[in-house]
């Protein structure tokens, strides 16, 4: 296993889109970075979800920062048997014409708010191209930050995390993953107890049974653009199996194949964030 070097942690700042994400994807550093960014912290759809986003932050070990920005209901609008990506993240083909021109419009105060969040920062921690379980709004993320790179000066870096939705996106980026990648171990305890304060004040998203990995990848930026040629790389990840279980069901299990989920009748309509 090979660690992250100590400059990788320098300056270092966690961008990610809703709050809860920073536990799922980065547990295994999120005590080691400055500040976490989250974009979309309102969810106009369910008041109190943000109310209790907004209180958590008072006992949460880390400081969060919230963008004014809010939540949009873009989960599963992506054709992510065969995604098209935009500039502005993916194409929405499921979704109602008002609801992909938010989409679009979305970018410009996200890139600007982040721009000037992000001076200074010399690591930024984000979302991977393919938005892990794969989330509209996370690769959204991901395209802002990346650009925001280039243009910066900051070195972007991405975790290892998948699912079976993102495969066909994940393979185009594959071959853009061979090269040095660093394993962090999770203390599962500790992100179970932060787990807590978000399941205190209403505000966890995810699976209540959810069992973390031992340990997550990184990889650094930036990346070659994404192939449809090639054998990809020796790279591990930690996939996620997403189903639809009867209506709006879902189910998850984690990367050995065990079912460590169970059916949650809400998952799914929750997960429908954007």
């Amino acid at each position: 296993m090979t660690r992250l070097p100590q400059q990788a942690l320098e300056s270092a700042v966690i961008v990610v889109a809703h709050p809860d994400d920073e536990l799922l994807w980065f547990a295994s550093i999120l005590m080691r970075v400055e500040r976490v960014i989250v974009c979309f912290p309102e969810a106009p759809f369910l008041p109190a979800l943000s109310e209790g986003r907004h209180k958590l932050v008072a006992e949460y070990p880390i400081k969060l920062e919230y963008l004014p920005l809010a939540e949009l209901e873009s989960f599963d609008t992506a054709g992510w048997t065969s995604p098209e990506e935009t500039p502005d993240g993916l194409a929405l083909p499921g979704a109602s014409a008002e609801l992909q021109r938010a989409y679009r419009a979305r970018v410009e105060p996200l890139e600007r708010e982040l721009r000037q969040r992000l001076a200074g920062a010399a690591n930024v921690f984000t979302h991977n191209p393919w938005g892990e379980y794969g989330h509209e709004g996370h690769v959204q993320v991901h395209r802002v930050v990346a650009r925001l790179a280039t243009e910066m000066g900051f070195r972007p870096w991405y975790g290892n995390y998948a699912s079976n939705r993102t495969h066909v996106l994940t393979d185009r980026y594959l071959s853009g993953f061979g090269r040095e990648y660093y394993s962090e171990p999770i203390d599962a305890r500790w992100a179970i107890s932060l787990a807590g304060i978000y399941r205190r004040n209403g505000a966890w998203t995810w699976l209540d049974d959810y069992v973390w990995f031992a340990e997550e990848c990184f990889v650094s930026g930036p990346l070659p653009a994404p192939t449809r040629r090639g054998y990809g790389a020796l790279y591990p990840l930690n996939m996620l199996r997403l189903q639809r279980t009867g209506g709006s069901h879902a189910s998850a299990g984690n990367a050995h194949g065990k079912h460590r989920g169970s059916r949650l009748r809400r998952l799914w309509r929750r997960l429908r964030k954007g």
